[in-house]
């Protein structure tokens, strides 16, 4: 066995870079850390370590057990005519690991009119159910198992901390690099106490400048805007990145052969109607800033996450319940920072440190007496439209703040230790502004997830063990 690091000059970790045994068809790739492992025979190998950027170096390794090789390879200021590159991309690492969790890599649909949750829906084993349009109430399963038992991440971070209303329908596209489906077992790094699985979503990490902007338009009224910039400056490592997401649509589609009253002959009549009172719209402002790509840090950032949604309440799959004026409004203020650093105090030590807090106040008003058709036409009750009770304007205030520290250590290329902690605590105030015999209530709920995991990796990649423990305290 041949193992070592790849380093160049300034200490920083060369991914990826190949080493290959000259005459053979053996060879390996090192991991983002800039570690490889190489299973050779006992004897004298020629290795040829290289990189594109990189002056290529060719040793000649003597190897009668397992031995230590560790490089440092110059930066090749030549342009190169030609390189040929060996490797396998993050989400095919992903695929290849020892959970049963499925990659999606997005770069294909960026800039596309598609959400998340279509994309997410293609997967094998996963189905997500709308009750409607553009902005509907949707039931995502995997292998038949739906709600608590399912939990949604973005970039290890519960999604919840974005704001209540942010979710796969309405998160913008273009900030997404791919998509990890996790389907049964959980990694630890995650802090979940998920039975039946997870979607993690990978946002883009790129230490460059862009600018991209998208524009899309759809069939009933629908409108979809994406705004997600970078800007960079590589001398002091400051990072500011603005994002934009906005939905929009009127989901008027047309109804077939729906049941509607003939005030004339007195009678329903099937008839087809369009939808109506189904407006949709949300929008999300997102800052985040820091620097990056320091010696005390690889990113030190703060954010602020602002979002807004308005929903007129849709009718759901049991279509003899029209509503014709209740409606939801949401609004959500987040602010978090994160800090992440490689090799922290000793190396193959890695730390990613994160808190957010995040403030949820969502409304829903029911306050007519009104009983509705699909044509829009009413007839006057005495009971509002969803509990069948009187006028409410039911207010909910769900405070939540978001602790989470994870801890990398890789003991050895074929041996790595993860430990996560996650603190998730919840406000839940619940008051109504009409309804005088609703009483008030506030619960709290605090949850505490210890996680560890001791990864083994064997025979180049070709035998991943992992074993794993969670301790979850309730209060």
């Amino acid at each position: 066995m041949l193992s070592g690091e790849v380093k160049n000059k300034n200490g920083e970790a060369i991914f990826p870079a190949t080493i290959a045994v000259e005459g053979t068809m053996i060879g390996t790739y090192t991991n983002e850390k800039g570690y490889y492992s190489l299973e050779l025979s006992a004897g004298k190998n020629t290795v040829v370590i290289s990189s594109v950027g990189y002056e290529t170096v060719k040793a000649e390794v003597n190897l009668r057990s397992h031995k230590r090789f560790d490089l440092v390879l110059e930066e090749n200021i030549i342009s190169l005519q030609g390189v040929e590159i060996y490797g396998k991309t993050k989400s095919q690492e992903i695929r290849e690991g020892v959970f049963n969790v499925t990659a999606l890599d997005i770069k294909p649909m960026m800039n596309t009119s598609t959400s998340l949750s279509n994309i997410v829906n293609r997967t094998t084993s996963v189905r997500i159910r709308e009750e409607g349009g553009v902005g509907s109430d949707f039931k995502l399963s995997i292998n038949g198992l739906s709600g608590n038992s399912v939990r949604y991440f973005i970039d290890g971070i519960p999604l919840s901390a974005m704001g209540g209303g942010i979710t796969l329908a309405n998160l913008p596209i273009n900030i997404v690099d791919r998509i990890e489906i996790y389907k049964g077992v959980v990694p630890t790094y995650l802090g979940s106490d998920a039975l039946g699985g997870a979607i993690n979503i990978i946002t883009k990490q790129e230490k460059k400048n862009y600018l991209d902007i998208s524009y899309g338009i759809g069939s009933f009224h629908t409108h979809k805007f994406d705004l997600n910039a970078q800007y960079v400056d590589n001398k002091t490592g400051f990072m500011v990145r603005p994002v934009i997401g906005l939905n929009y649509s009127k989901n008027d589609y047309t109804m077939y052969d729906m049941e509607v009253w003939d005030e004339e002959e007195r009678i329903y009549k099937e008839k087809d109607v369009k939808r109506f009172h189904d407006d949709y719209f949300s929008f999300i402002a997102q800052l985040e800033a820091g620097v990056v790509n320091r010696r005390w840090t690889d990113a030190f950032l703060v954010s602020t996450t602002w979002s807004t949604q308005n929903k007129e309440i849709q009718t759901g799959n049991v279509q003899t319940i029209v509503y014709g004026e209740a409606r939801r409004e949401r609004e959500s203020l987040n602010m978090a920072a994160q800090y992440r650093k490689r090799d922290l105090f000793t190396d193959n030590l890695d730390v990613n440190l994160s808190l957010s807090h995040t403030l949820d106040h969502s409304v829903t008003m029911d306050t007519a007496y009104r009983s509705y058709m699909w044509d829009g036409s009413y007839t006057d009750t005495y009971q509002n439209e969803i509990l069948k009770r009187g006028r409410m304007l039911r207010n909910y205030k769900r405070p939540l703040t978001i602790i989470r520290t994870n801890f990398d250590y890789m003991l050895h290329p074929q041996h790595v230790f993860n430990l996560n902690y996650m603190l998730n605590s919840i406000r839940n105030d619940r008051w109504d502004d009409i309804d005088t015999e609703f009483e008030p209530s506030t619960d709290v709920l605090t949850k505490q997830i210890i996680s560890l995991s001791y990864t083994q990796n064997f025979f180049n990649s070709k035998l991943n063990n992992t074993f794993l423990s969670n301790i979850i305290s309730t209060i």
